[in-house]
């Protein structure tokens, strides 16, 4: 065995060991592993049921996990409130819209993460906050939302009834018309800024969702 397959080897085992450890980092994986084995345990479901209940839970434990750091987070930089208002905003936008998924989880936490760092402390830097940016931001995002929702994962296409489609495109551009009336008519307010650059952002990642499901 030469030394470069020896070395090959070990950045192997090395690479299978990391991805083991980062399999086991977020705690709410444990939580899904003990309902999983509980749910075996009564034999009433089949493995393809038993893997949609994986994918469920995943999503669900892990977003709650990992909002709980991001107000940790920004409860130590003061912007705990901020970080409040833009969650509820995208809560009640991507619950019908949906929007990019990506595959590792502390991938799509620290791309969360940089989205509320741009939310909080770059754009409203970059881009003066008034009544023209808010018009074209708000054109861009209710056309956007119209157009793309929704924006699912390649596991949701499998289980989600397209049927729901339509509701869901009209709810989604409905709650994005609302919040930016609210920003219009409250732009003196704190939060007016957030409100409208987090469903910017938000519009932006549903852009590339939509643009790669196109490609596909």
């Amino acid at each position: 065995m030469t030394f470069s397959t020896k070395s090959d080897i070990l950045r192997s085992d090395l690479s299978s060991l990391f991805q083991g450890v980062v399999d086991r980092m977020p705690i709410s994986n444990f939580f899904v592993r003990l309902l999983l084995k509980q749910a075996r345990a009564t034999k009433d479901y089949d493995e393809d049921t038993i893997d949609m209940f994986r994918y469920g839970m995943q999503a669900v434990f892990w977003e709650i996990e990992k909002l709980a750091y991001f107000f940790v987070i920004f409860w130590f930089l003061g912007y705990h409130t901020h970080f409040l208002v833009a969650t509820l905003v995208i809560f009640t936008i991507r619950f019908f819209a949906g929007g990019v998924h990506v595959e590792s989880v502390w991938l799509c936490f620290s791309l969360t993460l940089l989205s509320y760092i741009g939310t909080f402390f770059v754009l409203p830097n970059l881009i003066p906050f008034n009544g023209m940016s808010i018009f074209i931001i708000a054109l861009f995002s209710i056309m956007m939302t119209f157009i793309a929702t929704p924006v699912r994962s390649a596991k949701r296409e499998k289980i989600e009834k397209k049927v729901y489609d339509k509701p869901k495109k009209w709810l989604a551009t409905i709650f994005t018309l609302i919040w930016f009336i609210v920003v219009w008519m409250n732009q003196a307010h704190i939060f007016a800024p957030v409100v409208m650059w987090t469903i910017f952002l938000q519009n932006v990642q549903m852009f590339i969702g939509y643009w790669k499901k196109r490609r596909r």
